[in-house]
């Protein structure tokens, strides 16, 4: 901007100069010069305008001009750099490749996008709410059966036990028919079967809560491999990328694989 401004202060101060050289030229110094008229004036002021306009559109043409000359490319270190990044491009896509063959994740990945894990847990969820429901149930018979014995006898703990009757399973109800044809104390009888369903729940419980916590392993160990998988995906992407903008750079220069 500096160069512009100096530029056209000097083309239009030698023109003026030029002007009143020319003019002086034809006059003595006894003359007294005479005021110049408003088209004189006007006629000056449009030879300086034209004067300008020349100097603007060529110094915006030498601005073009640097502005467009190519930078000087190091074409014998790029192609070297490029040597490299195909390397490492290779190495990547290798142990990428690798990776896959022994990764599991796409074995226990289900059609609806969850993996086999998820779905394990939830079903071991819902079993182990389906247990915890069928516990306090029968905890609260046992509890009913033993409170009415102790306090009001063996007539009132039947009766609890014929209320229970139609929520009975039918292997209890074998139980206790089992129990009245052989003359057995049908009360004990009853408690003893609720004792046993009872720990037979606490059994399967703990059954589940180790499956639960196999099942979250193997989830944990499938996002594991996952996420190792992303990682070297990306980082072969980050590679080829690399690769693509060196190769681009070498043919704006004017370079071709086949002149290697």
């Amino acid at each position: 901007m500096t160069r512009w401004n100096n530029a056209r202060t000097l083309g239009g101060m030698t023109l003026v100069l030029a002007v009143a050289g020319a003019w002086l030229a034809g006059r003595s110094p006894a003359d007294t010069p005479p005021k110049p008229s408003a088209d004189r004036i006007s006629e000056l002021e449009k030879r300086l305008q034209s004067v300008e306009e020349k100097l603007d559109r060529a110094l915006r043409l030498l601005e073009g001009r640097t502005a467009s000359a190519p930078a000087s490319v190091d074409i014998p270190r790029l192609v070297k750099a490029r040597e490299e990044a195909e390397q490492t491009l290779a190495k990547q896509e290798a142990a990428y490749a690798e990776f896959k063959k022994r990764s599991p994740a796409g074995l226990l990945r289900l059609g609806n996008g969850l993996n086999i894990y998820t779905e394990r847990l939830a079903l071991i969820e819902k079993r182990r709410a389906e247990l915890d429901l069928k516990q306090v149930e029968l905890k609260s018979r046992l509890n009913s059966v033993e409170r009415a014995l102790k306090e009001f006898g063996k007539d009132a703990a039947v009766l609890v036990i014929q209320d229970y009757q139609d929520r009975t399973s039918n292997a209890s109800q074998k139980t206790l028919d089992d129990a009245k044809a052989k003359d057995q104390d049908v009360v004990q009888v009853y408690l003893r079967r609720l004792r046993a369903n009872i720990a037979d729940n606490i059994a399967m419980l703990q059954d589940l809560d180790t499956t639960f916590i196999k099942a979250q392993q193997g989830g944990q160990e499938l996002q594991n491999y996952e996420a190792e998988e992303n990682r070297l995906r990306r980082a072969v992407e980050k590679s080829r990328a690399d690769l693509d903008a060196i190769t681009e750079r070498l043919r704006a220069a004017g370079w071709s694989p086949e002149k290697k």
